[in-house]
């Protein structure tokens, strides 16, 4: 951005005919647009990035506990057949 702003400058300066001077903001404009298009490309990449990287982390964060309840419900199975063979 510091070099079109410096090419900007320099084409408002510089000593020239009108149409050229038109063309040259012209040219800077297009460059302008593209260099912001390619920012805007890259910012909305690493908000992807980082909204995957926080899925993950839940993912895993989910799978540790999940990998604990399995122990809970074969305790509270358990209990309930016990529970079951005591009652006849």
């Amino acid at each position: 951005m510091q070099s079109l702003a410096e090419r900007y400058e320099m084409a408002k300066t510089a000593d020239m005919e009108r149409g050229q001077r038109m063309l040259m903001y012209h040219r800077i404009l297009l460059e302008m647009r593209k260099l912001q298009s390619n920012w805007e490309y890259k910012l909305s990449l690493s908000q992807k990035m980082l909204a995957f990287r926080e899925r993950m982390e839940n993912v895993q964060t989910r799978q540790i506990r999940l990998s604990g309840q399995p122990a809970q419900q074969d305790d509270i199975l358990s209990g309930i057949l016990q529970r079951r063979t005591e009652l006849r």
